[in-house]
């Protein structure tokens, strides 16, 4: 499922120590995610083209990290803190528009107090960027020594984590309640299980088949509605 991918991917985000060895793995399974979803709106297809450049980045620091491990080109501070900036301006993106594509939808298929979270997180989400890409630029300049810088370094990182467990939760609360096309494969007749927790889940999971029934054929209408007054449009114009 496309929420239950993005959400295995943004988790990685979360390894903030060993980044570099990561990164890329993080990166490639969240725009899989995101290519998965990129059919619902704008906000996933352009958050999938940031997770792609997300996966390059985190190829070309994983290839980094190898090579300056066997010696093969020297440590250099300035590439450091240049990835460093990309990497800010990448995850920023991929999380901004992402949550974008989550409240959209979840308004869609009625979610109305989901689709505010994700607008309110995304709001959220952007002066914690920019202060993280604040300081990585700074960071060009040998200016992060000061003691302030430091301490405001550190609140930084603090925030950027909790951002990041939030925006999982958005993640998960989608995945929990919204139905994607691939979830609609599963099996119809299941016997009745001794267990009550089990049948509880299929209940749930029936109504959250129902859910984005009703969400792609509202969609399909919609799609179907714009071509017919665009082909309507366009003929007026043609015997014009």
């Amino acid at each position: 499922m496309g929420f239950g991918i993005l959400f295995i991917g943004y988790f990685l985000l979360l390894n903030f120590a060993y980044s570099a060895f990561t990164d890329a793995i993080a990166g490639a399974i969240m725009l899989y995610g995101l290519y998965k979803l990129s059919g619902i709106n704008r906000g996933f297809r352009y958050a999938s083209l940031a997770a792609g450049g997300f996966t390059a980045l985190g190829v070309a620091k994983l290839l980094c990290e190898v090579l300056e491990l066997f010696s093969l080109i020297p440590h250099s501070e300035l590439l450091v803190s240049v990835l460093a900036i990309i990497k800010c301006v990448a995850v920023g993106g991929v999380t901004v528009l992402t949550l974008l594509g989550m409240k959209e939808v979840s308004a869609e298929v009625g979610l109305s107090e989901l689709s505010e979270k994700c607008l309110r997180t995304s709001i959220l989400a952007l002066p914690v960027y920019v202060l993280s890409l604040t300081l990585e630029v700074l960071g060009l300049f040998s200016l992060t020594e000061f003691t302030a810088l430091v301490v405001i370094s550190v609140i930084s990182i603090v925030l950027s984590l909790t951002l990041e467990v939030i925006v999982l939760i958005r993640i998960y609360a989608c995945y929990m309640r919204i139905c994607m096309p691939e979830d609609v494969k599963m099996e119809v007749e299941d016997k009745p299980s001794r267990f009550g927790f089990v049948n509880a889940f299929r209940r749930h999971e029936e109504e959250r088949q129902k859910e984005y029934a009703e969400y792609k054929l509202e969609k399909m209408r919609r799609s179907a509605e714009k071509k017919k007054n665009n082909g309507n449009k366009n003929e007026r114009k043609t015997k014009k």
